[in-house]
Order: C-alpha cells, then structure tokens, then sequence
C-alpha cells in the first residue's frame, strides 16, 4: 500500500513538474512575441519582427530620425510624429501577412523592415541608429534637416505629390527628359513650387526587357539640394513605368 502511495507522489510530483516547465516555456514564448524589440540600424541587414494586428504599432528611432518611408500603404496605414522619431503603423492586411518598408535618413541610407502581423499586443520596435550610418552628406547629395517645420513643409509637399492635390502649392504641368540610359528613361511631369521648396512628380521607365532595381542613387543626383525622394515601387517590371517623387530646397549648397 505505502508503495502504491510513493508511485503516485512520485506521478503527482513529475506532472507537476512539466506543468510548470509548459507554463515556463509558454511565458517565455509569450515574452518573445510581446517583447518590445531593440534592433541596431544596419543598411545590409533586414530587420523582421511582428506587429500587432488593427493596432498602431510605434517605430521608435533612437539617435536620428526618418524623413520618408517607402512601402506599399496599401497594406498599412502611417502616421508620423512632430520630431520625426516616431512613426505610428497600422496594418491593414490580415494575420500571417507580411509588411516590407524602407526607412529613409536624412543621408540617404535606408533600414530596410519586413513585419509580420500577428495576433498579439500592441507593439514598439525600437532601432538604434548609434554612429553607425555616414555623415558624409556630398557623396550622396543629401541635405540634413534640422528644422522641424521644414520637415513638416517638406512631409506635406510629399503627400499632396503622391496623392496629386494642389492645394497651397503652384502647380505646373511640364514634359521635360531628365535622364536616359540603357537602362532607365526619366521624364518630369509635374512640378511643384512652395516658398523655397520645389517638387518634382517623374516617370520613371525600364527599357529592359528584365525586372530593374531601383535606387536613391539612380536619381538623387538629377536635381541639386535634394531632401526627399519617394519610389512608388523599388522594382519596375520589364518595359513598365513607376512614379517618384522628389522634393529640393533652394540656397542650401549654392
């Protein structure tokens, strides 16, 4: 009878114990989905992670901040805080889809992000940009920002480009080549203009008969000052065409 009764302590005693071991194990996967993730900035490095779903998810940069997102909005929608240190996300897509997003710096390096979007708490995902990225703003003819309402003035230039409102702005419709190789075949369609601010609205075409990639660097050059530069897509099909939209600020190198 007493050994019986051992047998059983020693069930009760060894259930208890993986019981507790699956708790353990459930809380630390909980953790690290819940988590609020840190992540170093590293322009050849994709960061993954996952955001909540119908929830606004904060990207927080530490050290420097972002003047423009490339991604296709719409699987998401973003919202941006005043010292452009904080961009708020939204997905639209459905649990187990995926969000891929480029952030853009002042000197024209980007953090490439793919999200996956779960079904879990609201999230912040940190990216410390340290001293790692380049300072050395000619080689890439980048302007640094450093007033915020010159950020605002240039974020809302951006909108009203990709959405094709004029609003405030003079608008002028113009047909102008600014660029053709073997590759690519650059035309202007639209200008804007508002105080010292100008935006440029192109077309952007593959003369090739392969998918081409497409970088900062193909067009940053075409106009001098530039601030901002938005892709519509950072890969044009075979024979297809793309917008991009650039935005440059007068007297700052001349």
């Amino acid at each position: 009878m007493k050994s019986g009764v051992k047998i059983l302590k020693n069930k009760l005693y060894l259930a208890a114990k993986l019981s507790l071991s699956v708790k353990l194990l459930l809380i630390t996967f909980i953790y690290s989905v819940c988590a609020d993730p840190e992540f170093s900035f590293n322009p050849k490095k994709r960061i993954e992670t996952i955001v909540a779903a119908n929830e606004l998810n904060r990207i927080g940069v530490i050290g420097g901040e972002v003047i423009e997102v490339i991604g296709d909005e719409n699987k998401y929608s973003l919202y941006w805080s005043g010292d452009f240190r904080n961009l708020f996300i939204k997905p639209k897509v459905e649990v187990g889809e995926t969000i891929e997003l480029s952030l853009i710096l002042p000197q024209g390096e980007a953090q490439d992000i793919r999200f996956t979007v779960g079904d879990t708490l609201v999230r912040t995902i940190f990216i410390n940009l340290g001293n790692k990225y380049d300072s050395s703003l000619a080689k890439k003819n980048i302007t640094p920002l450093a007033n915020p309402q010159l950020k605002s003035e240039i974020a809302g230039m951006m909108r009203a480009m990709i959405e094709g409102e004029k609003g405030k702005y003079y608008v002028k419709e113009i047909k102008r080549r600014l660029k053709q190789t073997k590759e690519l075949l650059v035309i202007q369609n639209t200008s804007y203009r508002y105080r010292s601010l100008t935006g440029a609205m192109l077309s952007v075409k593959n003369l090739t008969s392969k998918p081409l990639n497409l970088r900062e660097e193909n067009l940053s050059n075409i106009f001098k000052n530039t601030v901002a530069i938005n892709f519509e897509s950072n890969v044009i099909k075979p024979k297809g065409t793309i917008r991009v939209f650039i935005i440059t600020k007068e007297g700052e190198h001349d």
